[in-house]
Formats: structure tokens, sequence, C-alpha cells
């Protein structure tokens, strides 16, 4: 799978990406300057695209002199995991529930039963 194909598929998904991630919620909401999550600092931090291209920035995190540079979901997972590129795009596989190209199903644990109205009057089957 093309990593465009990737981002596609999880365009839309970050917030709820990251905070599996690990990134607090608070710091996904909106573009206002906050304490980096990494680093610290007062406002250096901001969320720009989150929703759709998990776009953060921390303006010492990501420096002209740093790897990664920001600017997409799987920078993002780069920069918070501490790891190599192709380690960030293997964990969106398997959180996305994919591998090699096929889905595969997303295991969402726990698992919570909810009742259900039947879908047969149970009146309606005694006369059957």
């Amino acid at each position: 799978m093309e990593i465009r194909e990737l981002l596609a598929l999880a365009s839309g998904r970050w917030r709820e990406i990251l905070i599996d991630a690990g990134l607090p919620p608070d710091l996904l909401r909106d573009q206002r300057g906050r304490p980096c999550p990494r680093c610290g600092g007062n406002d250096r931090y901001s969320a720009l695209n989150v929703e759709l291209r998990g776009f953060v920035h921390c303006r010492r995190c990501f420096s002209k002199e740093t790897t990664p540079r920001p600017g997409d979901g799987i920078a993002t997972l780069r920069w918070w995991f501490e790891c190599e590129a192709s380690e960030a795009i293997e964990w969106l596989k398997r959180w996305l529930g994919v591998a090699d190209g096929v889905a595969i199903p997303r295991v969402i644990s726990p698992v919570i039963e909810l009742e259900r109205e039947p879908l047969i009057d149970p009146r309606l089957a005694e006369d059957a």
C-alpha cells in the first residue's frame, strides 16, 4: 500500500488516531498556542490541521535542524513515538486495520454488549 493511499484512509480520522497514539485530546482541539507535550515551553505547540492531515507543529521540536519535518500525521506519529517513518507507518496500518493492502478486522476492546430489541415481534414468531 502506498503512503498516499494510507494517508487517504486516515484523512478525517487523525484526531482519533493521534488520541489513540497517546496525544492528550485537549492539545488537538484548536490552533491556539499551547505548551508542547514533548519539550515544554509556553505556547510553541499548535494543532494546525489535525482532522484532515494530522498536522501539529512545535517551533522547537520541528526546527530546521530536526527530523522529522512537520506536515502530516505520519510526521506527527514519528515525532510523538520518536521513531522512524517505517515504524510510524506500520503503527498506522495496524490502527487502520490494513496489512499489505488487505483490510483486516479492527479489534476494539473492551467489547461492550448492547441490549437490542428483537428483530421479530415474539407474538408473530408464535403464529408461524
